[in-house]
C-alpha cells in the first residue's frame, strides 16, 4: 500500500503523511524536538543540583541564602533549553528575583529589613513573569503565580521551624535532581503519542 494522508488528534487538525514502513510528517519532527528539549531541561536541572550540593554548606563555602538563586537559575536555565514549553518559567523568574535578594541583604551588600526585601524580590519576579512571558509565547496564570508564591512561603517556614536537613545545600539539591528525574522519565521522554505516529496506521 501506497503512503496516505491523514489528520490526527495529536497533530491539531494538521496533516501527518503515514504508510506501512513508518509515519512522517510534522507531528514526527516535533515529538523528536520535544524530546529533546526535555532531555535538554532534565539534565540542566541535574547540573544545577550538583552545584547546588558542592558549592553550599556543609560541603561547599557558600551560605544558604545562596540556595534560592542557584534554583532558581537552574530553573530560568532549563526554561531556555526546553523553549517555550514546560513548567518552569514563572518558578524560575520568581525564585531567582527571591534568591538575588536573599543574597543582597544577607550577604550584608544592602543593609534592608530582609523579610521586606525578599517579597519584594518575589512580587518582583511576579510582575516581569506577567509583563514578559506572554510576550514570547508563554502563558502564565493567576494560580500558577499563587502556587509558586505559597510554596516560597512553605520553604522559608520549614527552614525557619524545622531547621535540621533543611538548612544544608544538599537538601535542596536533591529537590533539583527529582526535579530532572521527573523531566527524564519515560513516560515524558517517550509520549504515547509520538509511538503511535511512528508505529504507523494500524
Amino acid at each position: 500500500m501506497g503512503r496516505q494522508t491523514q489528520v490526527v488528534p495529536w497533530a491539531c487538525g494538521r496533516p501527518v503523511t503515514t504508510g506501512t514502513a513508518g509515519a512522517t510528517g510534522t507531528a514526527g519532527t516535533a515529538g523528536t524536538g520535544e524530546l529533546g528539549r526535555l532531555r535538554g531541561r532534565g539534565a540542566v536541572l541535574m547540573v544545577g543540583a550538583v552545584a547546588t550540593g558542592l558549592l553550599i554548606a556543609p560541603v561547599g563555602g557558600l551560605g544558604l541564602y545562596w540556595m534560592p538563586l542557584f534554583v532558581g537559575l537552574s530553573y530560568l536555565t532549563a526554561s531556555l533549553v526546553g523553549g517555550r514549553t514546560g513548567g518552569l518559567w514563572v518558578p524560575g523568574l520568581m525564585v531567582t528575583f527571591w534568591g538575588l535578594a536573599d543574597v543582597l541583604v544577607l550577604s550584608g551588600t544592602l543593609r534592608v529589613d530582609f523579610p521586606s526585601a525578599a517579597i519584594v524580590g518575589i512580587g518582583l519576579g511576579a510582575v516581569l513573569s506577567v509583563l514578559l512571558l506572554p510576550r514570547f509565547g508563554i502563558p502564565v496564570t493567576v494560580l500558577s503565580l499563587a502556587v509558586n508564591t505559597l510554596l516560597i512561603g512553605v520553604l522559608e517556614l520549614a527552614e525557619a521551624q524545622i531547621g535540621g536537613a533543611l538548612v544544608d545545600g544538599w537538601a535542596w539539591g536533591l529537590l533539583l535532581v527529582i526535579g530532572a528525574l521527573w523531566e527524564s522519565r519515560p513516560s515524558v521522554t517517550m509520549p504515547d503519542r509520538e509511538r503511535v505516529a511512528a508505529s504507523g496506521p494500524r
